[in-house]
């Protein structure tokens, strides 16, 4: 995203009501010379209260916030997402955060969790509970859900910067707020939970890291190329949103090299659709799995490295790590966890695996909810 376009973001007002920042700073025109945060990452560009659900508890402050993050090539991006403040007195140290990342809902702009009423955003009785045990929650949208450009779907690097990003935007807005904080997310936040312990310390030393919370996250996909053609719709759905998500980092990307002409059509559907909605459309067209292909030896081998390059697990983590999954989870199976947790194990990490009988991809958020509230609390004051 150009310096020019955030400028006019700025301008138009982008959803928002209260302004908090006065201007894009004008660093964020160019791409910061190290690895860690630039300055202007973290910069809050508007921030608009919102009521909240039942479900929390009452007198939780709640922000909708627009605010700045960076690319993979380390170039600004305009991202949205929520703040979460519960009520109480604020302990010593200030309240700790914890950066949440949101499972699939399409890569559509309307797909937005911080758009849902109520600022539940999809995850409401899981985000309860974070605050009723006293943590502020920074929970990000990822870049290109409610902003402009395309969402770069499962690419760990700018779905991480963007959590720590939310972290340092949340104790922008609210300044009680510790430098304390941990990462949880759900199925596509499980995996940018995960990617973000790989690169906490680098990114931002001047915050302190605790940990890292990822239920049933999302799996590499590259041992699974070799089955493009036995993908049932609901697996042609995530595959061609994943190809979009590639597009986003590598626009050389050819569609025409990795579909054919029935599942292009569905291209559409897919930058736009949320998705259930998305799923069903997948389900109606029943396009052949042929058409997933990539259409020669030359087209794998570039989707094989582009995938690489896009994998987590490949280096340990800088803080412990708490892997929760259901062993009846359809969506992401147990032993493609089971993979991933032995790669970051075999790199080092301090990794708590626990595994939930009967609980499905969606229920493990529940069945793990007495194990995952005490990690977090043995974790957030840890040395």
């Amino acid at each position: 995203m150009t310096r020019r376009l955030i400028r006019l973001l700025v301008a138009a007002g982008l959803a928002a009501s209260v302004t908090v920042g006065s201007a894009v700073p004008a660093a964020a025109q160019s791409r910061p010379t190290e690895r860690g945060r630039p300055a202007w990452a973290g910069t809050v560009l508007f921030a608009q209260p919102v009521s909240t659900t039942t479900q929390y508890p009452v007198g939780t402050r709640a922000h909708r916030i627009t605010y700045l993050s960076t690319t993979s090539a380390g170039l600004p991006t305009v991202v949205t997402g929520l703040v979460l403040v519960p009520p109480g007195e604020v302990p010593a140290g200030g309240r700790p955060v914890i950066a949440w990342g949101h499972g699939t809902t399409g890569i559509g702009d309307a797909c937005a969790p911080s758009l849902v009423e109520g600022a539940g955003a999809y995850y409401e009785r899981t985000l309860a509970r974070f605050l009723t045990a006293g943590y502020a929650v920074a929970a990000t949208d990822y870049p290109g859900l409610g902003t402009p450009g395309e969402h770069p779907y499962l690419v760990p690097e700018p779905a991480a910067r963007s959590m720590i990003d939310a972290v340092v935007a949340a104790r922008r807005l609210a300044p009680d707020l510790s430098t304390r904080w941990l990462a949880a997310g759900h199925s596509q936040g499980g995996h940018a939970s995960l990617a973000t312990a790989e690169i906490a310390d680098d990114y931002d030393g001047a915050l302190r890291f605790r940990g890292a919370l990822a239920y049933a996250p999302a799996p590499n996909v590259g041992d699974e190329l070799d089955y493009l053609a036995e993908f049932r719709p609901i697996e042609q759905a995530f595959y061609t949103m994943m190809l979009i998500g590639l597009h986003a980092e590598h626009p050389e990307l050819r569609y025409a090299d990795y579909l054919g002409p029935r599942a292009r059509t569905l291209l559409p559907a897919a930058r736009t659709l949320c998705f259930d909605d998305l799923a069903a459309r997948f389900e109606q067209a029943q396009v052949p799995g042929e058409e997933f292909v990539p259409r020669d030896h030359a087209a794998m081998a570039r989707l094989r490295g582009w995938f690489d390059d896009a994998a987590i697990g490949q280096r340990s983590t800088d803080g412990p790590v708490l892997v929760a999954q259901g062993d009846s989870d359809q969506i992401v199976p147990r032993e493609l966890t089971d993979q991933l947790v032995a790669a970051y194990r075999g790199h080092g990490s301090q990794l708590d695996y626990r595994v939930y009988p009967d609980a499905d991809h969606g229920g493990v958020l529940e069945a793990a909810a007495p194990d995952t509230v005490r990690w977090l609390a043995d974790h957030t004051d840890s040395p």
